[in-house]
């Protein structure tokens, strides 16, 4: 049989090494081209599905647009919009609308808004979003939950606050914060990094919720980020009630993270008759303490302050010489008669003086 074939590819004058070779460049040839064909075909099917996908979502848009607008009742847009959501693709399309869609909305709409997105029940889409075992839909759960404050949502986020997962458990907090939860707070403080804490500071601002936790009560705390974390609400919240008790603890407590947040709060708060502590703080060797008291010290601007200031504008250190003269300048002092008699360099001052190279 071999012998046979051998003949038969003699008289083609083939060998059967080109047979082979043949044989192979068709066949990959055949692989290459339904690879290519597939490719086509899946690329169709994907813009098709996209052009689908973008009708539902500008559909869904102008129905939601609609209703604002009072053309609509709820029930009708309700109608309208489950008419048009016939698979899990579908509803999911339409949980992201309603998460990248919510922020636009302010006031009375986005209470309307809300309205719609319990109308449609996608508060019970959130809960199991929220245990499903898929922590990115546990992520987005979470989003939906704290942007749409569904209550129902407030026990599967208590038990999902236990997370490694950084970003899943970031939105957790933070869909708490907006339930107004604030126990998980005292509960876990040991754990929550100071990053943590911008994100809760930046969430209590933006949802003008600031006098639900009251900075005054982690003045007193043994722990210095909660201390820190307390001096950083009440200045952000303008809480001016609290000043006497942040300069009794910047100079009662030791810690430099303490020292440094309490001086930027009085900075924002009250400045003001801040010469009184100043030389207690001035004993501390620290010229980051020292540079931040200075400061205050230019903002208080009595006669008190700069007299404590003039004692630096010859330091050894030439940048507390500069913090100094620039407080100096801050208090409305001119700065060219601390040139006479003195050792400092008129075009120090005179850098100072500049606009462009000055600093408050």
């Amino acid at each position: 049989m071999v012998e046979k074939w051998q003949d038969r590819l003699e008289m083609y004058g083939l060998d059967s090494l080109t047979l082979v070779f043949v044989t192979s460049f068709l066949f990959f040839s055949l692989v290459s081209l339904g690879l290519v064909l597939h490719m086509f075909y899946y690329g169709y099917r994907l813009k098709k599905r996209t052009v689908i996908l973008q009708n539902l979502r500008n559909g869904i848009s102008d129905l939601v647009a609609e209703y604002l607008s009072e053309g609509l009742d709820i029930k009708e847009t309700e109608k309208k919009i489950e008419a048009q959501i016939n698979s899990r693709e579908k509803k999911r399309l339409l949980l992201d609308f309603f998460l990248d869609t919510t922020d636009h909305f302010k006031g009375e709409n986005r209470t309307l808004f809300r309205d719609l997105f319990y109308q449609l029940k996608l508060h019970d889409a959130t809960v199991k979003l929220l245990k499903s075992r898929s922590w990115d839909k546990k992520v987005k759960g979470a989003k939906l939950a704290g942007k749409f404050k569904v209550d129902e949502a407030f026990s599967a986020l208590t038990k999902l606050q236990i997370t490694n997962r950084k970003l899943l458990r970031s939105e957790i907090r933070a869909a708490l914060l907006q339930l107004n939860d604030f126990r998980w707070i005292h509960r876990n403080f040991s754990r929550v990094s100071d990053w943590d804490q911008v994100l809760i500071l930046e969430k209590l601002k933006r949802e003008r919720i600031g006098n639900v936790l009251n900075g005054k009560e982690w003045l007193s705390s043994r722990h210095p980020s909660m201390v820190v974390f307390g001096i950083r609400l009440c200045y952000l919240f303008n809480d001016f009630e609290s000043v006497e008790q942040i300069k009794s603890i910047i100079t009662e407590r030791r810690e430099k993270p303490i020292i440094l947040e309490g001086l930027k709060a009085l900075k924002f708060l009250y400045p003001f008759e801040f010469h009184e502590i100043a030389e207690e703080l001035m004993k501390i060797d620290d010229s980051d303490i020292k540079n931040s008291v200075l400061e205050l010290l230019g903002l208080d601007g009595s006669l008190e302050a700069v007299e404590i200031i003039e004692r630096f504008i010859q330091a050894d250190y030439i940048p507390t010489q500069l913090v100094a003269l620039r407080a100096l300048k801050i208090a409305g002092r001119d700065l060219f008669k601390y040139t006479h008699g003195r050792y400092i360099d008129v075009k120090l001052i005179e850098h100072i003086n500049d606009e462009k190279n000055y600093i408050n």
